[in-house]
């Protein structure tokens, strides 16, 4: 569970790393003109893979029947996937390419964080996999920590890709060479009905009330920090009027005070007017 959620870190930060600082540079250096509706296209479109992929890979690694496991392959795939995606980013010459590779690094980074999340009840004991869970939840806020930091302390934006596509690959190897993931017999794989799929995603709210109020304060929570945060740079470049260097932050500097909460980075001039 240790090297699960190493992996995990790994996960994250090839997500938040170019949300955080690198889509938006990106937006800026191909069309500094729409930086805005074109960092809205891409972060909006790949959160749409985003929804779409995810359960869909939950659903098919159920029944996958590879040797290596049910998880593992997605976990590596994933891997392997995102990395590749954010290579291609890293070279991305104009706003197409840009769409279509984040798009891909969502699609690969959501299966992967299909089969991570699947893991803990395969792998741990019930009376267990609430601690175990939460320690593997903590992961997410290293990861955008370390992500983040990846990505501005890089100094360029293909720098910045590739750094997190070697930071992701490096940690998902442990678990990937470790794992203890079973394989699933072929007769006992479940058939795939695509109907009772779709429904399964409404939980009546009456019925499961304590399920309803989790999805949605979590809901909330992840709806403020996009809101809060996904302009966040343009906002200290174009209102505030730091310069790149100043509004891309860096894990320490005498000059900033980092605040964690909510699983992301703020970051506040300590020794500028107000």
């Amino acid at each position: 569970m240790a090297l699960l959620a190493l992996a995990s870190v790994g996960l994250w930060a090839g997500f938040f790393g170019p949300i955080q600082v690198l889509l938006a540079e990106q937006a800026k250096a191909l069309d500094p003109g729409n930086k805005e509706q074109v960092l809205a296209l891409v972060s909006g479109l790949g959160a749409l893979v985003s929804v779409i992929c995810n359960p869909l890979a939950g659903a098919f690694s159920d029944r996958t029947t590879l040797r290596a496991g049910r998880r593992l392959p997605w976990l590596v795939g994933g891997a392997l996937g995102g990395a590749a995606s954010l290579v291609v980013l890293s070279a991305a010459p104009n706003v197409a390419v840009m769409l279509l590779a984040w798009c891909g690094v969502q699609a690969t980074l959501n299966a992967m964080l299909a089969a991570v999340t699947a893991m803990i009840p395969d792998q741990v004991p019930s009376s267990r996999r609430g601690r175990i869970g939460g320690i593997v939840a903590i992961a997410q806020t290293i990861g955008v920590v370390a992500g983040t930091g990846v990505a501005a302390a890089t100094g360029s934006i293909a720098a910045g890709y590739l750094s997190i596509a070697a930071f992701l690959l490096v940690l998902a190897v442990p678990f990937s060479l470790t794992s203890r993931d079973l394989p699933l017999p072929a007769a006992a794989r479940p058939p795939f009905d695509l109907r009772r799929f779709v429904t399964s995603f409404w939980i009546p709210p009456r019925r499961h009330p304590d399920f309803a109020w989790a999805w949605l304060t979590r809901f909330l929570v992840n709806l403020g920090n996009s809101l809060g945060l996904l302009y966040l740079l343009y906002f200290l470049q174009d209102v505030v009027g730091f310069s790149s260097d100043e509004a891309s932050p860096p894990l320490i500097d005498s000059g900033r005070t980092s605040l964690v909460g909510n699983g992301h980075l703020v970051w506040v001039a300590s020794n500028s007017e107000p």
